[in-house]
């Protein structure tokens, strides 16, 4: 999964990508949203920069009541946000991942 930064700016800019998720029914309470993945970029004016983020890679496995690393089946809401760090500045994207129950 991935995401397209633009510097549409007369400047170079700094930007932090955020890749947010979250747990639409999930069995214990979890922080809505939760940071799962980060990354700083620079960006010349004009240019435009693919900002991927590995999916197998996000935190979805969470301990539960009884302190066992488990991972629930259901749907997650995965949403990005770019912060502008010299103007603090968000634009938001999203999308939904839905984690299958396991086969026998």
């Amino acid at each position: 999964m991935s995401f397209t930064v633009r510097n549409s700016g007369t400047r170079q800019s700094d930007e932090v990508a955020q890749l947010y998720v979250r747990d639409v029914l999930a069995g214990v309470a979890r922080p809505i949203p939760e940071l799962a993945a980060f990354a700083r970029i620079t960006l010349a004016p004009g240019a435009t920069q693919r900002v991927p983020f590995d999916a197998k890679r996000l935190p979805l496995p969470f301990l539960d009541e009884s302190l066992t690393l488990i991972e629930e089946p259901g749907t997650w809401r995965i949403r990005g946000a770019l912060w502008l760090v010299r103007r603090a500045e968000r634009s938001d994207c999203g999308a939904k991942l839905v984690v299958p129950s396991p086969t026998p």
